[in-house]
């Protein structure tokens, strides 16, 4: 009787299965799509390259004037401009605009209606510069104003040149309503032309205020302003150093005036605010008082040069 042979285990058994399933998984992984794991990854590699190839092509096939004119761009800037270069850019430019020949100092005026003020026409004339054809000029020779509006607007300097004409005058005193004190302060561009026009300098002042109102009052107005009191420590104090400094100047003296109250209360409105003695201006505008005054000369040191630059020493 032979011998049987010994069942095999399950474990056995289990790992003979897994194998042959493993051999018949790759056999139809191998039918099915023909070629091993490495193969395929290199045919992805060959055709991503491919297509990279191709679209390089493709681009350089379709802009090489592109490319062609910047390589020129380059080699043009690098080389240096001649005469025939620059006629042939005025060539593409073609005919320019026609420009009025008519022109003073080399800017057209004429056919804009611009009138140059008569300082100008005075410099053009020393140095034999031609004039605008439209230039129209009075029968002293400059510039007519006819033409010219005064400002709407006046500044300090200009208030303060028109009040202290108005100080002078020993019979005028200040209005003692708000209102006309502040128009008074604060007059219009015209009604400062009414009151030139009607005053010792007639329409000549007046136009020469229209013309430049800053000029006019540079012209009339005293470097140096003071609105003092004779018994105020303050202003004895300001006026002291001023002196010590060679300083010119004519105070006005409120207390001794008809209308102290009033004169201060204009002085205010035209310093914006500062209602205390001395009340200085300088070169038409306001420096404030005593205090100001002495740290402008102790602390910066530089009172004695705006004293020389707005004329005053």
């Amino acid at each position: 009787m032979a011998p049987q042979s010994p069942l095999p285990s399950p474990a056995l058994a289990g790992s003979a299965r897994g194998k042959s399933n493993h051999a018949a998984s790759a056999g139809s992984g191998a039918g099915g799509l023909g070629l091993p794991g490495f193969l395929r990854r290199r045919r992805a590699v060959l055709f991503l390259l491919f297509a990279s190839i191709t679209l390089l092509l493709l681009l350089n096939h379709s802009k090489p004037a592109v490319i062609g004119s910047g390589i020129r761009w380059v080699k043009d800037s690098m080389r240096p401009v001649t005469g025939a270069d620059k006629n042939a850019s005025i060539a593409r430019l073609g005919p320019l605009p026609h420009v009025e020949e008519d022109r003073l100092f080399g800017t057209p005026l004429a056919g804009v209606g611009l009138q140059p003020a008569p300082a100008l026409i005075s410099l053009a004339q020393e140095q034999n510069a031609p004039l605008p054809a439209n230039t129209k000029l009075s029968s002293d020779g400059k510039g007519s104003t006819s033409s010219t509006r005064p400002p709407k607007l006046t500044d300090v300097p200009t208030r303060l040149v028109m009040l202290l004409r108005l100080l002078k005058d020993p019979d005028w005193t200040v209005p003692q309503r708000s209102a006309a004190r502040q128009r008074l302060v604060d007059p219009t561009g015209k009604q400062v032309v009414e009151a030139l026009s009607k005053g010792s300098g007639g329409q000549q002042e007046a136009d020469e205020y229209v013309q430049s109102p800053a000029l006019w009052a540079k012209k009339h107005l005293p470097p140096l302003v003071i609105f003092s009191k004779t018994y105020c420590p303050f202003s004895a104090r300001a006026k002291a150093l001023l002196r010590e400094l060679g300083a010119k100047f004519d105070p006005i003296e409120v207390d001794l005036r008809k209308d102290p109250e009033e004169v201060k209360s204009v002085m205010t409105l035209l310093s914006s605010g500062h209602a205390t003695f001395p009340t200085i201006f300088l070169g038409g505008q306001m420096i404030g008082g005593a205090d100001d005054l002495i740290a402008l000369h102790k602390d910066l040191g530089i009172l004695e040069g705006m004293l020389r630059g707005a004329g005053a020493i």
